[in-house]
C-alpha cells in the first residue's frame, strides 16, 4: 500500500513531510486515502483529497501517524433520490488529532511547551456542569459547526442531562518556571452526530476532543491561527 510505501522508504518525520509537499507524495497520499474511502463505500471527490493532502502539507502533519486524519461525510443537499438507490455525495472533513494540536502548538511556541493536557469526563453531579451551561443554548459558545446551527433555534436552552462534559488541564513554562493550568472545558449535545475522532467515536470523545483543542487555543495564541 502507499501507507507501507512512504512508511519503507522515508520513516516517520520530517523526510516524509518533504515527500509529501512533492507532487509524488500527493499522489501517493491521494490514491491511498482514495483506497480506504472506496472500501468503506464513500468515495469523495479529487478535489477533496487534494485538499486534505495540502492540508497535512501545510500544517506540516504526518497522516500515516494519524496526527490528522480525513473524516467522510455525505452532503445531503447534493443527494439525488432516496433510500438504497439514492445517489449519495461525500466530502472530507479534515480532523486534527490531539497528537497533531500537541505538534502544531509545540513548533508555535517552543518556549511555552512542557506537555499536551490530560483530564477526565465531569461527572453528571459536578456543580460546574450547571454553571457552566446556565444561559447557554444551542447556538451557544459550545456549537462549531456553522451548517447545523441553521436549524438550531437560538432560545432554546441546553439541557444538562443532553449533554456530556470533559475537562483537561495541562503544564506550560511562564514566568520562567513551569505551572499547572486551570481546567479548560469541552462539551458534546447528545442529539449531535458523532463525526469522528482519534480515539473512538463517542460523545465523551468529543467533548474531549473540544475541550483539548480549547486548551491549546486558550494557552498557545500563536498556533490558534493555524489550527483554524
Amino acid at each position: 500500500t502507499a501507507v507501507e510505501y512512504v512508511a519503507r522508504r522515508e520513516g516517520e518525520g520530517d523526510r516524509f513531510l518533504t515527500m509529501l509537499r512533492s507532487n509524488e507524495g500527493l499522489q501517493m497520499l491521494i490514491s491511498d486515502v482514495r483506497h480506504r474511502l472506496i472500501d468503506h463505500d464513500k468515495p469523495v471527490s479529487d478535489r477533496d483529497l487534494a485538499a486534505f493532502a495540502i492540508d497535512c502539507a501545510k500544517l506540516g502533519l504526518d497522516p500515516f501517524t494519524r496526527q490528522i486524519f480525513p473524516v467522510p461525510f455525505e452532503d445531503r443537499s447534493q443527494r439525488v433520490g432516496e433510500g438504497r438507490d439514492a445517489k449519495r455525495v461525500y466530502r472530507l472533513a479534515t480532523i486534527i488529532a490531539t497528537r497533531g494540536l500537541a505538534s502544531i502548538a509545540q513548533r508555535a511556541m517552543p518556549q511555552t511547551w512542557v506537555m499536551a493536557p490530560s483530564g477526565e469526563p465531569v461527572k453528571r453531579d459536578d456543580p460546574i456542569k450547571a454553571l457552566l451551561l446556565d444561559g447557554a443554548t444551542r447556538k451557544g459558545p459550545w456549537r462549531y459547526d456553522q451548517e447545523e446551527k441553521k436549524n438550531v433555534r437560538d432560545d432554546v436552552p441546553v439541557e444538562p442531562d443532553k449533554v456530556v462534559m470533559y475537562k483537561v488541564r495541562g503544564k506550560i513554562h511562564a514566568h520562567d518556571e513551569i505551572l499547572e493550568t486551570d481546567w479548560v472545558y469541552g462539551m458534546w449535545h447528545l442529539d449531535d452526530e458523532v463525526f469522528g475522532t482519534d480515539k473512538g467515536n463517542t460523545p465523551v470523545n468529543m467533548a474531549r476532543n473540544r475541550a483539548e483543542r480549547a486548551w491549546f487555543e486558550e494557552h498557545f495564541p500563536a498556533a490558534k491561527a493555524v489550527m483554524q
